[in-house]
């Protein structure tokens, strides 16, 4: 007789697609348990660790909200704003205009002189990076990789474990400056829509503001569109799409939001992940 564990569910994936009626993209949320995520390891993987893992990608190239903090932190104190300038003109290719410099330095001290939440600030700017990103400025200098360097990198490569991924910071104060209205708008709305969360079998749903708000963790990574990031496009300058994890409140709940439909990568690895006992290996003849 079939052991009940033969009929157990080892994964449940729910994806809801938003399509804003004003931008010509559509965004994808993605809600799985974390605990089906983890089954079967030993170990107590964080959120970039599991993050890395799903889209494939080297974990240094990941931005959490404690380096995004500390990024925000350094240029408003900064002293000499010569010094953030000449680093702002690497990071950005062909050197960053001076009337966007201005603007991305007014936005970092504003925000340094705010008391808000800060998995707030950085979600709804991480949004608004994936809705620029791919409607908006899909030429956004920022968010292409490549090999520029520069000896004034070195003083903020401390902030983050990558070049890349002080990039993506970067390119999220820059749209938080340059978007257009619609797209806050779009982030606003998005952020009240309920997605399903909790344990399965059974699931509760939250607004994504909510989840947000009495989230652990939150983290921004690149994905390739059309696939995961390879070595080979580390060296040239490669357009990506940013994928926002979030790990909800007693780390319950996994959320990944972009404009790529990554349901399937999810799939995909708890696939890879579910248990292979014998009772999977028979051969069952007929």
């Amino acid at each position: 007789m079939p052991n009940s564990d033969d009929f157990r569910i080892s994964g449940s994936v729910i994806q809801r697609s938003f399509i804003p009626a004003r931008l010509g993209i559509t965004v994808n949320v993605v809600s799985v348990p974390f605990a089906e995520l983890c089954a079967n390891r030993t170990d107590h993987p964080s959120l970039r660790q599991i993050t890395a893992e799903i889209l494939g990608i080297p974990s240094d190239l990941i931005l959490d909200d404690t380096e995004y903090r500390g990024i925000m932190r350094y240029l408003a104190s900064d002293p000499n704003p010569n010094v953030s300038r000449r680093v702002l003109d690497q990071l950005y290719w062909g050197g960053i205009p001076h009337h966007q410099y201005q603007a991305l330095m007014s936005e970092i001290g504003r925000r340094a002189e705010e008391s808000g939440p800060p998995l707030v600030t950085f979600a709804k700017d991480s949004l608004t990076l994936i809705a620029t990103a791919s409607a908006v400025y899909p030429e956004i200098a920022l968010f292409s990789l490549g090999p520029r360097r520069g000896p004034q990198l070195g003083m903020v490569r401390e902030l983050t474990r990558s070049t890349e991924a002080m990039r993506m910071g970067l390119s999220c104060l820059d749209a938080a400056v340059q978007a257009e209205p619609k797209v806050f708008d779009f982030v606003d709305t998005l952020t009240t829509y309920d997605i399903p969360s909790g344990q399965s079998p059974r699931a509760e749903s939250d607004s994504l503001l909510k989840l947000i708000e009495t989230g652990k963790k939150i983290c921004l990574a690149p994905l390739v569109a059309g696939g995961s990031l390879g070595i080979s496009q580390l060296g040239g300058s490669t357009y990506l799409q940013p994928v926002m994890t979030v790990a909800t409140g007693a780390v319950m709940t996994l959320i990944l939001v972009s404009t790529l439909s990554i349901s399937d990568l999810v799939v995909r690895y708890l696939m890879q992940r579910r248990p292979h006992g014998p009772e999977n290996q028979q051969q069952h003849r007929g």
